[in-house]
């Protein structure tokens, strides 16, 4: 399954606020309420961000978000909610994983996000510690 990432425009904002609000993903969210576009698209300090909207088909089916902070980068991801469960999410990571621009990739899970776990553990991702209510999963890139 191919997958292209393509930077995120004005006109998703209302798709990925969507995604992003639907019940699942926010359950599986650090932050789990309903987020305004401004919270969406703020940046923590000390992090560059960039964000995908990826592509099947030239159909949107997720997006993947890069979150750098030193050598690190890390990964956070989106699956459509009519996309689920057909292996986007798998593709998805590991596009980005192909075009991070850092030597250190981190995911950091919800212990109660088994799919978002299987894709990090299948893509090479080792649990590597707990830190505020989440699993942290590294590995290099590849």
């Amino acid at each position: 399954m191919a997958i292209v990432l393509r930077p995120v425009t004005d006109q998703d904002s209302e798709r990925l606020l969507a995604w992003r609000n639907d019940p699942v993903t926010r359950a599986n969210s650090r932050r789990g309420h309903i987020l305004t576009w401004e919270e969406l698209i703020a940046v923590p300090a000390g992090t560059r961000r960039e964000t995908f909207v990826a592509l099947s088909d030239g159909d949107p089916v997720g997006s993947v978000r890069f979150d750098y902070a030193g050598a690190e980068c890390e990964l956070s991801w989106t699956v459509a909610p009519e996309k689920r469960g057909r292996g986007f999410g798998r593709a998805m990571v590991a596009a980005a994983m192909a075009v991070a621009r850092a030597d250190k990739l981190i995911a950091a899970i919800k212990p109660g996000n088994p799919a978002s776990r299987r894709i990090a553990e299948s893509l090479g991702f080792i649990e590597s510690e707990h830190r505020d209510g989440l699993e942290i999963w590294r590995r290099d890139r590849l």
